[in-house]
């Protein structure tokens, strides 16, 4: 019969809390649910530290690889704005060794002055040369005396006949005068060199 002995003992006990007085039995249950609450609490906070000591190799583990991450982009980082600075470099020195080399093969511009003082004879004088050389080609301003319109129109008859210079531009302004003429023309460079 324990069956039978089991229940008498819960009715038992039922009778026994029935007979404690209402205040008294508040301060039971309260002392009940701070036992039973402080508990849970300390298995909760002994479960957090067991956690917590199990992850703190993880953890550091963790920091570890993210530190040398850091170090990792840090140089990777100098790296690359060494490269920019080595890319800004190059290119610039590209650059000046293109303008260099189509200097070097381009013609002086004193192979031009020698040959437009050759043209030019003891008929006209000039006063002023403007040089202008773009990637290619060039052109020439020039600015002098003439002593008279036929000296003025042989010079620049002889200056379309070299081979240094694709144009020659002579404004007709210039031909007023009969002598003593001031003069202003335009040479266009040809983009071959120049046979003095």
């Amino acid at each position: 019969m324990p069956p039978q002995s089991d229940s008498r003992s819960n009715v038992l006990c039922n009778y026994m809390i029935n007979l404690i007085p209402p205040a008294a039995r508040r301060s039971v249950m309260r002392e009940y649910w701070f036992r039973a609450i402080s508990v849970w609490l300390l298995l909760c906070g002994t479960g957090c530290i067991i956690i917590a000591v199990l992850l703190f190799p993880t953890y550091i583990l963790i920091r570890m690889q993210v530190n040398q991450i850091d170090a990792n982009m840090t140089a990777s980082s100098d790296k690359v704005a060494t490269f920019d600075v080595s890319s800004a470099e190059l290119t610039l020195a590209n650059t000046r060794a293109q303008v260099l080399t189509s200097i070097s093969s381009s013609t002086p511009f004193s192979t031009y002055v020698d040959t437009i003082e050759t043209l030019s004879g003891g008929e006209v004088t000039i006063s002023q040369m403007v040089f202008a050389r773009p990637q290619t080609g060039g052109t020439i301003k020039l600015s002098g005396t003439a002593k008279t319109r036929q000296a003025l129109a042989q010079f620049r008859d002889a200056l379309e006949a070299e081979t240094a210079f694709d144009a020659v531009d002579l404004p007709i302004s210039n031909l007023i005068k009969e002598r003593d003429l001031l003069f202003f023309m335009d040479i266009t460079l040809a983009t071959s060199t120049p046979t003095s």
